[in-house]
């Protein structure tokens, strides 16, 4: 009888509150689904294939329009990753940072009067986001990312849309790769020979180098390919370790230099030489986001003296000499760029595709949107040479100058046709495929196009006419230029209309994710204002599960009735059926719970409002809300959370149980969590104002700091007096792999990757294999003491033993977890991660100490003096776990990170390993990306324990005053109390969370 009188309490009762935590995960998760949904939006993939039209030739010689209509017969492409802009420029700046006048060629070239002609020097910019893969893509196929495409840089996957290394391919071409493997992952089985080394070792500074170097200069001697590709990745790898700033740097730009030095020699008249950068750096030495700085990449073009004019190349039609400077002032200079200087001149990244396919003589592929770089098709064929000289013979210098630019013009002109056609015809496909660009706007570009083309077939008929000296060559000129400048505007307006079209989100989706984000925050604090008794629990779970059944069955009407096709005809944007069966059905579920919480549960309402501490926090929380919707408080995020923590810490100490541990350890909180502020690392935006970078450690000091962490941790663990030998070894063991990897790591001052393998790996997986000892070794004490502890129902005595026990054990193997956590954390970060693990500590003795007053034999009956224990712990609970809520967000910036890209800590996915594994590369960037939030809720179960052991001795406290329940009664209402406490528990947490992940998502929405 008693058992199933404990069955019929506890269990409808345990039931329905883990059921309504998973149906308010579950309304969450559908929320950010549906915001994804309309916010990461990609475009469509179209896989059709540039072909040679040589029918539409419209000029004699057909440059560009054939398969022997190339400029040059070869070209090397050196791709330097992370090759900053004013990494290739000369500079006179007096601070001799690392970094200036190191890549000197180019320089040396540009300045240098008999090649100044033959070498050109742009600033590249590139599209955001700034990592290598979503660059290769661009740099090959022409196209724009999108928003989403940030996340795919671990997942190189073959491109499929056209792209000049596969027409080089089709055109019977070949091409030699060597250097970053992510070029074999998007263009496997396109190269004749590769030489490939794996990229993502950011650590290893040299490897890959030295192998392309290896490679490079034999290959120079080889005739069987049309492109050479060498990609570097010191530089990038030099950034992300040591920072633009350190003289590592230096040594790296000089190595580059003697590279090209060495390769300009071995370079033939017939070939040119692009060298580049995929991106740029921050000042850290990081990228991926938008910066300037991290857009701005360098670019550099030069070929060797081109031949003279009477002499005429088996695949060229042209002499190919680049633009001087007084050719690029007179002519190519357009009105809207006036800004720019021949010096400093901006190209964006995606150029670089129509420029070497049609310098190369390949089709431009078919999805580019970039603009040919003018300079380098500002040419004259050689019988247009003769024929200036000819006509100019008797003339003077201007007549020879104004009939060499018209026939300039002429060559780029068709260039600049052949882009524009390739761009409309890319544009009329997609537009087929797809409702994404505007209508009124195509209209407009495509008749604009026809009528720029109108007056270029005018405008050929003028010059064919030159030789009968019946055209006015500078009227000629000036109006070639201004044909040239109509294709300019054309392309320009086709790319700010696509940046403007792929930039567009879908915002019924974005709204109806924010509204079901809404419904789970406010159904998750309906819940925690909400009792329900045993009896109660069965009817209240049906009625949300009838209420989802309903939104099920209308979301499948509105999709089968064809309401969608109404709202489309008569203009308004309907969401797809997905959308509308997960809105409907959230809806309708949050309906049914909230009937369920007023018409058979009692909901008190006025609960809702916070009072005392629990209002000082809720403020706080709020004021993190609001704060996401200001730019300024975005990028000062890690200062606005300091503030705001330590509001609330003292709102909770002048508010909490006044005994000298709990006050003396929030006061050592509170100046911890001041002093962490010294580890967070600067965003780019806040360069310039006072932001100063965390200074790597000695190491000295780093042990110093582990030692002072591992003496605090075990006196508070009780790790050297009451666990076992085999968990002191193990931890004993993680504490030197720790100190050793710092000792190789930092100490002896070499290059990780020059160290024998096992010093490489070992310490880490030393740290990695102990953890999981540790774990191991918890759980199995966790069970041994829970069954001690179910003894201790009749010994109140062995009972407590027992509890103090499985928290001990818990808090060790937190401990271990912490120093699994310091070793994929760069070293400059630990002692913020230490800072956190301290004030944890503090926080969880806090707990036991006021926990042990509370069922201090002292005070055996405290309902006596009108103290509900029950209702006392849950606010005291729920105001904890939103104090550590914030303890996770602002320790997030204090151990080295920023809600920003380019912070990521690429190195800690080869922490243990020399070579990249995905998985394994992405599970260790998630333990140091989200320390800190880890460590917080690894701790959670330490807490809830905590409060529900003072919740269950109380609960016994009213036997010793009362005696109307049965002993198996009893037992059953206080299982019931205990799940449903931690149930509230984990439901604040998640209220927690998901407000914050409204506010952000409302914001992004709102600066989208």
């Amino acid at each position: 009888m008693g058992n199933n009188s404990q069955h019929k309490i506890a269990v409808p009762q345990i039931r329905y509150s883990v059921g309504v935590f998973v149906w308010l995960l579950c309304l969450t998760w559908i929320g950010l689904y549906l915001f994804f949904e309309g916010f990461l939006l990609t475009r469509s993939v179209i896989q059709n294939k540039s072909e040679y039209n040589e029918s539409s030739a419209s000029n004699e010689t057909g440059i560009f329009q054939r398969k022997d209509s190339a400029l040059y017969s070869r070209a090397v492409v050196v791709v330097i990753d992370a090759l900053r802009y004013d990494f290739l420029v000369s500079s006179n700046n007096q601070s001799s940072r690392p970094f200036d006048n190191k890549l000197q060629v180019p320089g040396r070239l540009l300045t240098n009067q008999e090649e100044a002609e033959y070498a050109q020097l742009f600033k590249f910019i590139a599209d955001a986001p700034t990592t290598t893969m979503q660059r290769l893509k661009g740099l090959t196929t022409g196209s724009l990312p999108t928003f989403i495409d940030a996340g795919n840089n671990f997942d190189s996957s073959i491109v499929e849309e056209d792209n000049w290394l596969s027409q080089l391919i089709s055109n019977g071409k070949k091409a030699v790769v060597m250097g970053d493997d992510t070029w074999g992952s998007l263009f496997d089985g396109l190269f004749l020979r590769s030489y490939l080394f794996d990229s993502f070792n950011v650590r290893d500074l040299h490897s890959v180098d030295n192998g392309v170097v290896a490679n490079l200069f034999p290959e120079m001697k080889e005739k069987d390919w049309t492109v050479l590709i060498a990609h570097f990745l010191g530089v990038d790898h030099c950034g992300h370790t040591f920072g633009p700033y350190h003289p590592e740097m230096a040594e790296k730009l000089n190595e580059m230099n003697t590279v090209l030095e060495d390769l300009i020699l071995e370079l033939d008249d017939d070939t040119i030489l692009f060298v580049l950068g995929d991106h740029g750096m921050t000042e850290n030495g990081d990228h991926g986001g938008d910066s300037d700085n991290e857009v701005g990449a360098g670019f550099f073009a030069y070929t060797k003296q081109a031949p003279s004019a009477t002499t005429t190349r088996e695949s060229s039609s042209a002499t190919a000499v680049m633009t001087p400077k007084e050719h690029w002032e007179q002519y190519l200079r357009l009105a809207d760029e006036a800004e720019e200087t021949f010096e400093r001149r901006e190209i964006q990244q995606i150029d670089f595709v129509p420029t070497i396919s049609l310098l190369l003589g390949l089709p431009i592929p078919f999805g580019n949107l970039g603009r040919i770089v003018p300079e380098m098709f500002f040419v004259l064929s050689d019988e247009e040479s003769k024929k200036v000289k000819k006509t100019c013979r008797d003339r003077d210098s201007d007549c020879e100058r104004a009939y060499s630019a018209a026939f300039r013009f002429r060559t780029l002109n068709y260039a600049m046709q052949l882009n524009a056609v390739q761009v409309e015809n890319y544009l009329t496909t997609y537009s087929k495929m797809s409702s994404d660009f505007p209508v009124e706007e195509l209209v407009h570009l495509t008749a604009s196009l026809e009528s720029i083309m109108s007056r270029h077939t005018t405008l050929e008929l003028t010059i064919e006419a030159i030789d009968d000296g019946a055209t006015d060559i500078n009227q000629c000129v000036r109006n070639l230029k201004e044909n040239y400048a109509d294709y300019c505007a054309y392309l320009k307006r086709v790319r700010h209309m696509t940046e403007q079209t792929w930039a567009k989100f879908d915002v019924v989706s974005i709204v109806c994710g924010l509204v079901v984000l809404g419904l789970a925050c406010s159904s998750m604090l309906l819940q925690l204002t909400q009792t329900c008794s045993p009896s109660q629990a069965n009817r209240a779970a049906s009625c949300i599960i009838k209420g989802a059944v309903v939104g099920l069955f209308l979301g499948i009407t509105f999709v089968v009735s064809g309401a969608d096709s109404v709202l489309a005809a008569s203009g308004i944007s309907a969401p797809d059926y997905r959308t509308v069966i997960l809105l409907t059905i959230s809806i309708c579920g949050a309906a049914g719970h909230y009937i369920s919480a007023n018409r058979i549960c009692s909901a008190s309402w006025s609960e809702m409002c916070p009072r005392g501490t629990t209002m000082v926090v809720s403020a706080c929380v709020v004021l993190h809300m609001c704060c996401f919707f200001s730019n300024s408080f975005t990028v000062w995020e890690d200062h606005v959370l300091l503030f705001l923590l330590a509001t609330s810490l003292v709102a909770i100490t002048l508010n909490g149980q006044h005994i000298k541990t709990t006050l003396y350890g929030r006061l050592l909180i509170l100046i911890l969590s001041r002093w962490a502020i010294l580890y967070r690392v600067c965003r780019e935006e806040q360069f310039g104002y006072g932001c100063i970078q965390p200074e790597l450690p000695s190491l000295t000091s780093l042990f110093v700091i582990l030692g002072l962490y591992t003496s605090f941790a075990a006196i508070g663990t009780g790790l050297w007096t009451s666990s076992g030998k085999i968990l002191r070894h193990t931890i004993l063991a993680q504490i030197i792999s720790l100190a050793s990897y710092w000792y190789l790591h930092l100490g002896m001052g070499v290059n990780m990757s020059t160290l024998p393998y096992w010093q490489q790996v070992g310490p880490p997986w030393v740290s990695y294999a102990g953890n999981l000892i540790v774990l191991i070794i918890t759980i199995k004490e966790l069970v041994i003491t829970t069954e001690v502890a179910n003894k201790g129902k009749q010994d109140s005595e062995l009972g407590s033993i027992s509890r103090n026990k499985k928290l001990d054990t818990m808090q060790r193997c937190l401990f271990s977890f912490s120093l699994l956590l310091s070793i994929v954390t760069e070293p400059r970060f630990v002692p913020g991660l230490f800072l956190l693990c301290t004030c944890l500590g503090q926080s969880i003795l806090s707990a036991r100490a006021v926990t042990y007053r509370r069922v201090t034999k002292d005070d055996p009956c405290p309902e006596k003096k009108g103290v509900d224990m029950s209702e006392s712990t849950q606010t005291a609970l729920l105001v904890e776990l939103a104090y550590l809520g914030q303890v996770a967000s602002y320790f997030f910036f204090a151990t080295g990170h920023q809600a920003s890209f380019p912070t990521i800590q690429w190195t800690a996915a080869f922490v243990g390993f020399t070579s990249m594994s995905y998985y394994p590369a992405v599970v260790l960037l998630v333990l140091n990306t989200y320390s800190a939030h880890l460590i917080v809720l690894a701790s959670f179960p330490i807490i809830l324990m905590t409060a529900a052991s003072s919740s269950a001795l109380t609960d016994k406290r009213p036997k010793l005053c009362t005696s109307e329940n049965s002993k198996s009664e009893h037992d059953a209402i206080g299982l019931a109390h205990q799940i449903d406490l931690i149930t509230r528990a984990h439901i604040w947490g998640l209220l927690f969370r998901s407000v914050i992940l409204l506010s952000t998502a409302g914001a992004a929405a709102m600066h989208r």
